[in-house]
C-alpha cells in the first residue's frame, strides 16, 4: 500500500484500540492516531499505530 501513497500526515491520538493499524496492518493493541494520506490525487483518512506515527514524522 505504501507504494501508492504520495503524501502522509498525522493528527490527534484517537485512543487505545485493538483494531489493526491501517498502514502496517499490525494487530497489536495500542494508541491509534489520525492518518491522512493521498492516493492517486484523493485524500484519504485512517488510523495508525505509534510505530507508523514515528516513521511518518521522521522519528
Amino acid at each position: 500500500m505504501n507504494d501508492e501513497i504520495t503524501h502522509e500526515s498525522t493528527g490527534d491520538c484517537v485512543g487505545f484500540a485493538w483494531s489493526p493499524c491501517m498502514r502496517c496492518r499490525s494487530r497489536l493493541g495500542g494508541d491509534r492516531h489520525e492518518w491522512f494520506y493521498r492516493v492517486e490525487g484523493q485524500v484519504e483518512q485512517g488510523e495508525v499505530c505509534g510505530d507508523c506515527l514515528d516513521e511518518i514524522n521522521g522519528i
